[in-house]
């Protein structure tokens, strides 16, 4: 008996989705798109993920630790100085990609909103810092972990990505984070180079940003100038919500181990939660570029008055990319002991629960980001993904810190996964009233 794949109804919407995407013009630019995201997320996530189980022996748990509490202090900056603008103003400039006048004006209102931004940030990590202790008696450490938000204000990924020329700026990325991951294991030596450690960390984030702006400024050709205020007050505005959505995410992925060293005073768990959650994000991360790439292509498809479409378009997407999830989940929790073995040195229980409990995510994250991102953003309803965010962010916080002091590293784990499948409920419930309507 001849059995025609084709009528397999996830393979129909495969080949519908992806056929309506690829049948374009542009489908070898979005291909390459995707090739250079993948690379771009192997050097942001896999690059220092190899250098876990080295840091783990030479500096120990609790420095590194220490260095994770760190990172994750800092990222607040990091989310503060993006603003949300890796979304909106991409989704501005793929529409405007052609017009050279309106693209230049939005880089340069982009840029001088970025550096007040960085000069707030600054002032008020320095006030931070030496208002609260437990952030003061690593002071130095967090101001050279900050380098890092200096290397974000200057990367330009959502220029690149609106243009849909995300080459450049990835062989850069690549080539920088490379060579600072390898003088880790070249240049630290005892557990004393915990600050040699986040000076290579936060080296690498500055040599990128420098270069990719040059880059930038080279292939757009256009000069820097200063925008109208009521231009650079709009872009603002734009990404507003975005935003804030994005600030709501950071009350559950970069609270959790910030909340967890706060209530613990213990930078051991903080490591143990940490190696856990970057396993899984990591992996997590095989399929983002897949959605990062879709972006500024469903930018210009996406209309809020065509929602039903809409909203059929990312069932497809997510169809087509569950299986994939399930078999990354599966694949996650029967090598768990082999993956802690290599990381960690040991069979660790605790991390072990860790990675096993957010697996979870690989899931309901994805989704929530396909159906937030790529769904309510692009239609334009970044209100309602901002608060659905917003509430799953105080819900971690509430949560996380009654969990944390409880069940330490665990009870992280725990907050994560139930706050991601809040988030999840939220915004199915919102889309599924929006196609009945529509």
């Amino acid at each position: 008996m001849k059995i025609d794949i084709k009528q397999n109804p996830v393979i129909k919407f495969f080949l519908t989705l992806i056929g309506g995407i690829f049948a374009s013009k542009n489908k070898k630019q979005v291909f390459s798109n995707i090739f250079s995201l993948s690379l771009l997320q192997i050097t942001n996530y896999i690059f220092p993920f190899i250098t876990i189980p080295y840091l783990i022996r030479v500096l120990g748990t609790d420095n590194f630790g220490l260095v994770m509490f760190s990172q994750a202090f800092i990222q607040y900056f990091i989310i503060f100085v993006d603003f949300g603008m890796e979304y909106t103003i991409t989704r501005e400039i793929s529409v405007n990609r052609y017009n050279r006048k309106k693209v230049a004006e939005i880089f340069n209102a982009v840029m001088i909103i970025k550096v007040i931004i960085f000069l707030i940030s600054l002032i008020v990590l320095t006030a931070v810092i030496f208002s609260f202790k437990r952030l003061n008696n690593n002071w130095d450490l967090h101001i050279i972990t900050f380098g890092m938000v200096i290397g974000q204000m200057m990367f330009p990924v959502w220029l690149f990505q609106g243009i849909e020329k995300m080459k450049y700026i990835t062989i850069v990325n690549v080539i920088a984070k490379a060579i600072f991951t390898c003088l880790i294991f070249f240049i630290v030596k005892r557990p004393s180079d915990i600050l040699v450690v986040a000076f290579l960390n936060s080296l690498g984030y500055i040599i990128a940003g420098i270069i990719s702006l040059i880059i930038a400024l080279r292939i757009i050709k256009f000069k820097l100038y200063i925008p109208p205020f009521s231009a650079i007050k709009g872009y603002f505005m734009q990404a507003k919500d975005v935003f804030i959505s994005n600030f709501g995410i950071s009350l559950y992925m970069t609270s959790t181990p910030f909340i967890l060293g706060l209530t613990t005073g213990r930078n051991d768990v903080v490591g143990f939660y940490s190696i856990a959650e970057k396993t899984v994000r990591g992996i997590r991360y095989v399929v983002s570029p897949v959605t990062q790439a879709l972006f500024p292509y469903l930018s210009s498809k996406f209309r809020a008055n065509d929602v039903k479409n809409s909203i059929k378009t990312l069932l497809k997407l997510s169809v087509y990319l569950l299986p994939v999830l399930l078999f990354l989940m599966l694949f996650l929790d029967i090598f768990t002991v082999w993956i802690t073995k290599i990381l960690a040195g040991s069979d660790n229980y605790n991390i072990i629960i860790n990675i096993r409990i957010i697996s979870v995510i690989l899931i309901i994250g994805t989704l929530n980001n396909i159906w937030g991102i790529l769904g309510m953003v692009n239609l334009r309803l970044e209100k309602y993904f901002r608060n659905y965010v917003l509430i799953g962010g105080v819900f971690n916080v509430s949560i996380c810190i009654f969990l944390t002091y409880n069940f330490l590293d665990l009870g992280a784990s725990i907050s994560i996964v139930a706050t991601e499948l809040i988030l999840f409920i939220l915004i199915s419930k919102k889309m599924k009233q929006l196609y009945s309507y529509a």
